[in-house]
């Protein structure tokens, strides 16, 4: 079986537990996580090195899922999610009860909301001050001849 095909199946076992879990207010990742490994392997043979090594593979697919999870137009309903819901996941990371599980946003508390907010502001700064640096580091390897303009044009 190829990589690509086991990494679909993962997914696809993930999805289909995450969308069970549609009307809970929280989701845990490392609940879906434990669902997917006992489907995957039911019996626990494999090593326990390999387990850990899935399941920490199985969570990071898992966040991935949550975060790209949002309404389609279709489902949107209420005046605030005709203004706001297209563009904002269904759940957001929350820490609650010393475990992050991922909440519904009407579920969330300001704090929480405001928290979410600032990390993705934090992120945002981040990324463009990542592009920035590259944009520098280009303009100067021209400027030094290192790079040459037709070189720029033929990779675009």
């Amino acid at each position: 079986m190829s990589e690509s095909t086991l990494n679909k199946q993962i997914t696809e076992c993930v999805c289909r537990i995450y969308e069970s879990m549609k009307d809970d207010v929280e989701a845990s990742v490392e609940y879906i996580a434990g669902r997917v490994i006992c489907e995957l392997d039911p019996h626990a043979i494999s090593p326990m090195t390999v387990r850990h090594s899935a399941i920490m593979n199985i969570r990071h697919v898992t966040r991935h899922v949550m975060r790209k999870q949002t309404r389609s137009v279709e489902a949107l309903d209420t005046s605030t999610e005709d203004m706001f819901g297209a563009a904002l996941q269904v759940r957001y990371p929350c820490e609650r009860d010393s475990q992050l599980v991922y909440v519904k946003r009407e579920h969330m508390t300001i704090e929480e909301r405001q928290q979410n907010s600032q990390a993705l502001r934090a992120e945002a700064k981040a990324k463009l001050a990542h592009a920035d640096a590259l944009d520098a580091e280009t303009a100067y390897l021209v400027a030094m001849g290192h790079l040459r303009q037709t070189e720029l044009a033929e990779a675009a």
